[in-house]
């Protein structure tokens, strides 16, 4: 998968600053060829609070590397999908104890793969990166499963496949496993659908990690907090529409009004026919007859 090479040896804000140009580079890399686990490392490179790492991101990668070699060793040569989903699990749940809980999702840095890597812990979304990386690594496809509340993955080899829950150590999933997980986060009237497994491409799985973060900020209403994960997002898919209009309407209160006239005009220009684009239209034209401040 493409991704450029790491440079070696930077200080926090040099290693930011390439971190941020390599997810611009990202825009004009098709999602199959995109380097899923890379770049959520340099996303965490860019996040506040991330502090000391900046400076060493190379430590990540090679354990990235580590579990990938350790999965491949466990697993063997030519595994069926069931011997993989146990190389997967016992090597990142068991050897490398990753795995989370209840009080993962009140913990900000959960969504930072640096941090989950450090701490062996985190939201379900980063540790299904970790878990899709060291599968890929293999040759074997995998991918992120969109479902409520917990992600999941998905692996396939020679047409089977298994569901593994990184949150619980990478368990393999049944069906109704699924249902279990699906009435604890969705209430017991839901009951499982052909969307609930609905595959996220690489970027999706992306906008599911900081999107986390997004929605905890905005409910504790730090909204430029919440601005600052936006552009994080728009960095590695500026024609994501819907962050474009999120952004201006979020500038709106903080009383941005030149950057959320440009936000939405942007929205405007990448979303033709939504649902939204009256309600945005009348805003933006309210907002161009403002006085200037």
């Amino acid at each position: 998968m493409k991704h450029t090479k790491v440079a070696r040896g930077a200080s926090a804000a040099g290693a930011a600053h390439a971190a941020t140009g390599r997810l611009k580079e990202l825009r004009s890399c098709d999602d199959t060829e995109l380097d899923l686990a890379m770049a959520a490392l340099d996303i965490a490179c860019i996040s506040p609070g991330t502090g000391q790492r900046q400076k060493t991101i190379d430590p990540y990668v090679r354990h990235l590397d580590i579990l990938a070699k350790d999965v491949g060793v466990f697993a063997g040569r030519q595994p069926d999908v069931e011997t993989a989903a146990h190389a997967l699990g016992q090597i990142l749940g068991k050897r490398y104890g990753y795995g989370g809980n209840e009080d993962t999702y009140d913990d900000l840095t959960a969504a930072n793969l640096m941090a989950v890597i450090d701490d062996r812990a985190g939201l379900p979304v980063a540790l299904g990166i970790l878990y899709i990386h060291s599968a890929r690594a293999q040759g074997w496809l995998a991918s992120g499963i969109d479902f409520p509340g917990r992600f999941m993955v998905r692996i396939e080899i020679d047409g089977e496949r298994a569901i593994l829950n990184p949150f619980d150590g990478g368990a393999v999933m049944q069906t109704h496993d699924l249902r279990d997980v699906l009435k604890l986060t969705m209430g017991n009237d839901v009951e499982l659908a052909p969307e609930h497994y609905r595959e996220l491409g690489n970027r999706g799985i992306l906008m599911r990690l900081e999107n986390n973060l997004k929605v905890r900020h905005l409910h504790a209403q730090e909204f430029d907090a919440a601005l600052r994960v936006i552009d994080t997002m728009l960095l590695f898919s500026p024609a994501e529409a819907s962050l474009w209009r999120e952004a201006g309407m979020i500038h709106v209160r903080l009383e941005q009004i030149d950057e959320a006239i440009t936000a939405l005009e942007e929205y405007l220009r990448l979303d033709t026919d939504g649902p939204s684009r009256y309600t945005a239209t009348v805003l933006l034209q309210e907002l161009r007859q403002r006085p200037p401040q």
